[in-house]
C-alpha cells in the first residue's frame, strides 16, 4: 500500500521532532550549570509544540481513506492510532517533568496550575502557526523576521486565532485529564520509559538519516510537515 509507506516517512520525521523535547527535558534535569540549563530549557520550549502538534495531522486520514477497501482502511487507521499515541505520549512525558520542577520552586509552587495552563495556550498558538503558516521551531534561529510576519498574520486573522485558542484548550484538557495517570507511570525504571527510550533512539537515528540526506543531496527525502 503506497499510502502507508508514504505516511511512514513523514510520520517518522514528525515523531523525531516530537521526541526532541523529551530528550531536552531529560538532559535539563541532569546537567549542571546555569548556562546549559538555560540553553536546554529554551530548546525544550521551542520544540515542545512538535509533540502535541501530531493532533493536527488527523486532518489527513479523512482524505486518504477515499478509494481504499475496508482492510486497507483498517490498516491506515491503525497507522494513525500508533502515530497519534506516540506523539501525545511524548507530549505528556515532556511536560510532566516541567510541572514537577515548577512545583519544587517555592516562588512558583502556588502558581503551578496557572503556569501550565498558560504554557498550553502558548502551545496552541504554536500549533496554529505550524499548521496555518507552516512555521518551524528552528525559524526562531534561521528565519526570525519571517516568523515575526507569520505571528502578526496569525494574530490578525480571526479564524486562525480561534484555531489557536481551540488547540490551546485541547492541550489543557488532554494534559489535565491524563496528568494523574501519568504521575503514576512516571517511574525511572518503568517499562514505559524503556519503550519510550527505544522508540526515541530509533527516531533520532531516522532524524540523522534525514539530515544527512539533505546535506548530501541538497533536498530532503520527502516533503516534511505533511
Amino acid at each position: 500500500m503506497p499510502i502507508l509507506l508514504y505516511n511512514m516517512l513523514w510520520m517518522a520525521w514528525n515523531l523525531f521532532l516530537a521526541c526532541l523535547p523529551l530528550l531536552f527535558i531529560w538532559l535539563y534535569l541532569r546537567v549542571q550549570g546555569k548556562f546549559w540549563k538555560a540553553f536546554l530549557g529554551v530548546l525544550w520550549l521551542l520544540f515542545l509544540p512538535n509533540s502535541i502538534y501530531v493532533i493536527t495531522d488527523l486532518l489527513h486520514p479523512f482524505r486518504q481513506l477515499r478509494g481504499l477497501i475496508p482492510v486497507e482502511q483498517g490498516l491506515l487507521l491503525l497507522q494513525y492510532v500508533i502515530f497519534e499515541t506516540l506523539g501525545l505520549l511524548y507530549f505528556l512525558l515532556s511536560l510532566y517533568p516541567f510541572e514537577k520542577t515548577v512545583r519544587r520552586m517555592k516562588q512558583c509552587k502556588r502558581h503551578t496550575t496557572s503556569i501550565i495552563v498558560s504554557l498550553n495556550m502558548l502551545l496552541g498558538f504554536a500549533m496554529a502557526l505550524g499548521r496555518v503558516e507552516r512555521s518551524n521551531s528552528w525559524d526562531v534561529f534561521f528565519a526570525p523576521w519571517k516568523l515575526v510576519d507569520e505571528v502578526v498574520s496569525l494574530l490578525t486573522t480571526p479564524i486562525s486565532l480561534a484555531l489557536a485558542i481551540l488547540l490551546g484548550l485541547f492541550a489543557n484538557f488532554f494534559y489535565f485529564l491524563l496528568r494523574e495517570p501519568m504521575s503514576k507511570l512516571y517511574v525511572k525504571n518503568s517499562m514505559l520509559h524503556k519503550i519510550v527510550i527505544v522508540v526515541s533512539l530509533s527516531l533520532v537515528l531516522y532524524g540523522l538519516f534525514f539530515i544527512s540526506f539533505f546535506f548530501l543531496f541538497g533536498r530532503p527525502p520527502l516533503t516534511v510537515r505533511y
